[in-house]
């Protein structure tokens, strides 16, 4: 073991798991920030222990085994005693204030997510419109009951590091006046972490850039080296497709785009689409994979990516052909926007 002896306010984790060999080496990691191990054991017996000195606040933190992509445990580290029990895939963390409350969170509010996912392949397996449109209701109806669950988790729990967590994920396509309406359901002290103060910095940006106002000017290069700005497509629809070559989903979302890309060239509309890597090796190599045939361009610096607010990706931003943005979209909600516009005209 390598961490130091723990002191009497530090933190001690008990581990007693099923389904592991011998001699297995755990590492004590954290999920962060900072991301990164503290500590290994070996396994005896399915028994294991971890202590250490005093932590500041609780961490998100993991069991995990080397080379293994499901961790054992996924809980708080923090002071005091905490025992880690169940099986290789399923050990749950218990016995601080903290991991009794992500207990309930796991229980009540995370299992949630499996039904989102399940719903989502729902919908874009369904072949015919009446189930294609059944499972997006369902969809959106379980979404909402989602955050209804989250919302009334931070509010019970409001000095909760896992309600922080909850908000900083709930917040990061959020309209700008939820964003700073989820941030007032947690405490004071809370309120007043980096976290949470870059999230009222966000909301300022969401709210130049919400639906209805002037998308935001900018000129980037293509792979040609020509220089394409939003101006040139004044009095078109433009989709700005923000995507990264290291972004699973937005590669994946590439044939949707192409779709939608040839459905609609004709009718005033075209695909914009922005790299946000780093590299611009990377970026080539990723479009010379996927061979789209709309206009590319890279944003190296991430400027405009700040000016448009992106958080996460894919992303889609439609901007009308008065410069005005309509709104930001995923993958599954762009169809559907495009079909109001164009097919139903």
């Amino acid at each position: 073991m390598t961490a130091n002896a723990a002191s009497d306010d530090g933190f001690n984790i008990l581990g007693k798991v099923t389904n592991i060999p011998d001699g297995t080496m755990l590492y004590l990691q954290l999920v962060g920030p900072p991301n990164k191990k503290i500590d290994s054991t070996a396994i005896h017996d399915g028994a294991f222990v971890f202590k250490g000195a005093a932590v500041k606040a609780p961490v998100w933190s993991l069991i995990t085994i080397k080379g293994q992509f499901v961790a054992v445990c996924d809980f708080y580290l923090e002071n005091g005693n905490i025992t880690i029990s169940g099986d290789r895939y399923g050990a749950v963390a218990r016995g601080s204030e903290t991991n009794e409350q992500y207990l309930i969170y796991n229980t009540d509010v995370n299992r949630m997510f499996n039904d989102v996912y399940g719903l989502n392949l729902a919908v874009s397996s369904a072949r015919e419109k009446i189930a294609a449109d059944s499972a997006k209701a369902a969809l959106q109806a379980c979404q909402q009951e989602l955050l209804s669950k989250e919302i009334a988790f931070v509010k019970k729990y409001p000095s909760s590091p896992i309600s922080l967590r909850i908000v900083d994920y709930i917040c990061r396509n959020a309209k700008s006046d939820d964003i700073i309406r989820y941030i007032s359901y947690l405490s004071p002290e809370m309120q007043k972490t980096d976290t949470m103060t870059k999230l009222k910095e966000q909301s300022t940006r969401q709210r130049i850039t919400e639906d209805g106002a002037i998308a935001p000017a900018f000129t980037l290069l293509s792979k040609e080296k020509k220089s394409v700005s939003l101006a040139d497509y004044k009095g078109k629809y433009v989709l700005l497709d923000f995507w990264a070559s290291w972004c699973a989903p937005c590669r994946a979302s590439f044939p949707g785009v192409a779709s939608i890309y040839a459905k609609y060239k004709t009718k005033n509309f075209t695909v914009l689409g922005i790299s946000l890597d780093r590299k611009e090796g990377a970026w080539l190599k990723a479009l010379n994979e996927e061979k789209c045939s709309w206009t590319q361009v890279v944003d190296l610096k991430g400027d405009v990516a700040y000016k448009y607010a992106v958080v996460t990706i894919p992303l889609m931003v439609l901007v009308g052909p008065d410069g005005k943005i309509i709104g930001k979209f995923d993958k599954s909600q762009i169809a559907d926007k495009l079909e109001t516009l164009f097919d139903n005209k």
